[in-house]
């Protein structure tokens, strides 16, 4: 699977010391191997990457993938902020939107309500497919687990 190979090519870039920083949607391409037509992701856009796994917050990636520590101010472990662009990207590919449109504080109501309760309060709050399911019943409960978790 698609994720799967995401996972395992941040794994890759950590297991090299490598924090890439701008993880979304937009900086994963899908290529077709020429070996055997099989679809294989490859990370791009290293602009903002660095080997320094532990840094002073700043301004790295898209609003919407930025955990919210970030806007905490001290040293943030990039590592997990890489593993949080990641739970963004599985959301948005399971709901086909993304979760909040930034995570700092009063910029937007869906990251306040993360940031507070948690993300199965907001998944349960936040209705999908005619407004007739909230996101929380629409996604597996290892899904929900896996981001519960990020």
């Amino acid at each position: 699977p698609l994720a799967r190979q995401v996972m395992d090519a941040v794994r890759l870039l950590h297991d090299l010391s490598i924090v890439h920083r701008d993880l979304s949607t937009e900086n994963v391409l899908l290529a077709r191997r020429p070996s055997d037509g099989a679809w294989h992701v490859r990370l791009v856009d290293f602009a903002m990457a660095t080997t320094e796994r532990y840094a002073r917050a700043g301004e790295w990636g898209k609003p919407a993938y930025r955990a919210p520590e970030v806007h905490a101010g001290g040293a943030v472990d990039g590592f997990l902020l890489d593993a949080f662009a990641i739970g963004v990207m599985l959301y948005g590919l399971a709901v086909q939107e993304y979760p909040w449109l930034s995570t700092e504080p009063g910029r937007c109501r869906a990251g306040d309500c993360y940031r507070r309760r948690g993300f199965r309060e907001l998944a349960a709050r936040r209705k999908r497919f005619g407004r007739r399911l909230s996101v929380l019943d629409a996604l597996s409960p290892a899904l929900a687990g896996l981001l519960e978790g990020l």
